[in-house]
């Protein structure tokens, strides 16, 4: 008890924090995406670019900054979690863009499967005319 503070000693300084290592991650992305579209604009010179290209890039800059400022926050990163979370989204994705592409054969799919599941659904493929 004789090291306990006592009610009229001054209040103990706080320990100073460093800063987020968040947040300097978060400023190098912002820095190299900087970069990589001045390198961008430089390996392509011929171009004429207008205001719209500008705006573009000012626009996609800012969802950059948007969608990486949770950097800034993080305290520590659980490589195998963040590794398996981006190979979700990226399947995710693949799905998506694989559906897209392939939308016109999905729909005959589609209308053969309902064909078979609900008596009276007309299904054509081709010349054939499935009921």
């Amino acid at each position: 008890m004789a090291n306990a503070p006592g009610p009229w000693d001054p209040p103990s300084r706080p320990a100073r924090r460093r800063p987020a290592m968040g947040l300097v991650v978060w400023i190098v992305l912002v820095v190299a995406t900087g970069l990589a579209l001045w390198q961008l604009s430089e390996l392509l010179p011929g171009r004429q670019r207008t205001t719209e290209d500008y705006a573009l890039v000012i626009r996609n800059v800012i969802m950059i900054i948007a969608g990486s400022s949770g950097l800034i926050f993080m305290r520590h990163i659980a490589v195998g979690r963040a590794a398996r979370d981006i190979l979700i989204w990226t399947g995710i994705g693949v799905v998506l863009l694989i559906g897209y592409a392939y939308q016109d054969e999905l729909r005959h799919v589609t209308a053969r499967v309902m064909a078979t599941l609900v008596p009276g659904y007309a299904a054509s493929s081709g010349e054939k005319s499935w009921c």
